[in-house]
């Protein structure tokens, strides 16, 4: 649901080390299938709230932390990605740390909306016993 809202905040694809949109779990069977894997269960994670804990802290993150000189030079750039660049924003991640476990029980409110399918999917699959 507010995954539609990154590209109006100006967070694309890239910026989370993506090169398109991801699979849908019809396609993601399908794979599965065309590979000869069994599909055993699949879950999907990531309500309202997450997602938008989420959106928010990227968003913050690429606007404010996140050096534009540094985008070419991986794939995404939503984290750290040496050491020295981990120990120039120190002071956001002691930050980060701190509010943690506010973020983590601000999350939890997803379980209010359990009838909504979150906007990741996991998979589980295996190969046939032969």
């Amino acid at each position: 649901m507010l995954h539609r809202l990154r590209p109006l905040l100006g967070m694309k694809l890239e910026f989370y080390g993506h090169k398109r949109e991801g699979y849908s779990f019809k396609d993601l069977k399908a794979k599965l299938e065309k590979a000869q894997m069994l599909f055993v269960k699949h879950k999907t994670f990531s309500r309202f709230f997450a997602e938008f804990i989420e959106l928010m802290l990227n968003s913050l993150y690429v606007k404010f932390f996140s050096s534009e000189g540094s985008y070419g030079l991986r794939d995404g750039h939503i984290r750290p990605s040496t050491a020295k660049e981990f120990l120039s924003r120190k002071k956001a991640f002691k930050f980060y740390a701190f509010i943690y476990p506010f973020v983590w029980l601000f999350t939890r409110l997803d379980k209010l909306f359990f009838f909504q399918r979150g906007y990741g999917l996991i998979i589980w699959a295996k190969k046939p016993e032969i």
